[in-house]
């Protein structure tokens, strides 16, 4: 299996896509308190909303980052319904977007993430009610801010058709995805961030038997099992 995937000239499919054109994207400014669904303490500055045909971004980063966050996620919606068979017709929710400037902001929006004892996500992909949501630090760290809510996106888009698939298997797809970058005239999926690389190397792997035979991820080891579902899933 070769270790990525690259669609050569996405202008025709990705770029291209209707869900782009300048009149499939309307803009309004926001008050604070607008902003406030998943936490109504979020009062982190002044918030702009954006939406295109599949998303609605709320930033406060600016009128002009919401756009680019909403262009990135259709083109990723249209990259990964293009080479996904099973959600080339199917119907995908309106996700909204909160793409919060620093971590300051995201901390503001989910409080609980920093309580003692939690990770401080520069990412989260979460539903309520029947509502899909997520949440991104714009300035994190890291090759792709996005990385974390591609992952849970791929997941959105082939968890109805595919429930019983292995949990290596299901992560490490997962994982291949969330690993996508697209430029004005390529787009890559399954490229292994030099985050991820390190982290297969400093950590104890898991032995293979172990993995295969897991079924849901152990809580003390989530955070660096996820490579490790990644690489028997990239032909390493």
């Amino acid at each position: 299996m070769q270790t990525e995937s690259c669609v050569d000239s996405p202008g025709e499919n990705v770029v291209n896509d209707p869900a782009l054109h300048a009149n499939a994207i309307t803009i309004r400014p926001i008050g604070e308190s607008s902003a406030a669904t998943p936490h109504d303490g979020a009062k982190h500055g002044t918030w702009v909303e954006v939406r295109s045909p599949n998303f609605i971004v709320i930033s406060n980063a600016g009128e002009k980052e919401a756009r680019k966050v909403a262009v990135q996620f259709e083109q990723v919606r249209s990259l990964f319904r293009s080479v996904i068979p099973i959600a080339s017709n199917a119907p995908s929710p309106v996700i909204t977007i909160f793409a919060v400037k620093d971590e300051g902001s995201m901390r503001e929006l989910l409080p609980e993430y920093w309580a003692k004892g939690h990770a401080h996500p520069g990412g989260i992909f979460f539903s309520r009610l029947g509502r899909f949501y997520a949440a991104v630090q714009l300035d994190a760290p890291g090759d792709n801010p996005y990385e974390a809510l591609y992952h849970e996106y791929y997941h959105s888009l082939t968890l109805p058709y595919f429930p019983l698939l292995p949990l290596w298997l299901a992560e490490g797809l997962a994982e291949f995805f969330g690993n996508t970058h697209i430029t004005d005239k390529e787009a890559f999926t399954g490229q292994a961030s030099a985050d991820l690389i390190e982290e297969l190397k400093e950590n104890r792997l898991i032995p293979l038997d172990v993995l295969l035979e897991w079924t849901t991820l152990p809580r003390t080891i989530t955070n660096r099992t996820k490579p490790q579902c990644f690489t028997p899933s990239h032909g390493r």
